[in-house]
């Protein structure tokens, strides 16, 4: 789930983020099953990361109290984050993050993605809207990443981070590089902590349902190249 492996060169990634959803509905039929899932996940400081993996690993994660990467609108893609737009929204918004929730408040963590939104405009050079999520800033301010025009980047022409819908259908996710991350991480002194976020719910027509539904939360950690797991924890929404 959290390391894919690209089937026709068998390179692996990571998964950064990813937003799924299975459903048991056949056409306009109701009631359905659906579940869905949010995968999310954090740079965070090597040197504090067990004490804050202790606390984060009884979390309920429901109601996205914890940081989320900035939704940037209507730059250019391929000015990012180089142009003076992106160059003053990162000095007034900085990527490290307080976790509201968390005891110690010099302590911060970064999500590893931002959100380029783009509306559908009247003059239809736009003519849907249109989102592509792209890696943070600070691996861009650490490493030569070079955008391959549609949504990858790229180090000296191998693919490092990439949007996988960009080129073709399916769940809207963000991946890096499997060596890259690791040997990153390592030469920043830092950890890579997930999120996972899901529910099962039962979805009638017209009404909202009655039934309370469990949210399941969990968290992993990779460090020095392997993924620590926290137990699950479920609630009743």
């Amino acid at each position: 789930m959290l390391l894919v492996t690209e089937p026709k060169t068998g390179k692996e990634y990571y998964v950064l983020l990813s937003f799924l959803a299975w459903s048991s509905r056949k056409e306009e039929e109701y009631p359905y099953r659906l579940i869905w899932m949010q995968i999310r996940s954090y740079l965070v400081p090597k040197r504090s990361c067990m004490k804050f993996w202790k606390w984060l690993r009884t979390q309920n994660f429901m109601g996205r109290w914890m940081p989320e990467g900035f939704e940037i609108y209507e730059n250019f893609i391929g000015e990012y984050p180089w142009a003076i737009p992106y160059k003053r929204f990162f000095e007034e918004y900085p990527e490290w993050k307080e976790v509201d929730r968390y005891q110690d408040k010099n302590f911060k963590i970064l999500p590893t993605s931002n959100t380029l939104l783009y509306e559908k405009i009247r003059d239809e050079s736009i003519n849907e809207s249109l989102s592509i999520e792209v890696p943070a800033r600070e691996f861009f301010l650490k490493a030569d990443l070079v955008w391959d025009g549609i949504g990858s980047y790229l180090i000296n022409n191998s693919i490092v981070f990439t949007f996988p819908s960009a080129y073709e259908p399916g769940h809207y996710s963000l991946l890096v590089e499997k060596k890259f991350m690791e040997d990153f991480l390592a030469k920043e002194n830092l950890v890579l902590v997930w999120t996972i976020l899901s529910e099962k719910q039962i979805v009638q027509e017209g009404t909202p349902s009655h039934f309370k539904f469990p949210v399941y939360s969990r968290i992993y950690m990779l460090n020095n190249g392997k993924i620590l797991s926290s137990k699950g924890l479920i609630n009743v929404d």
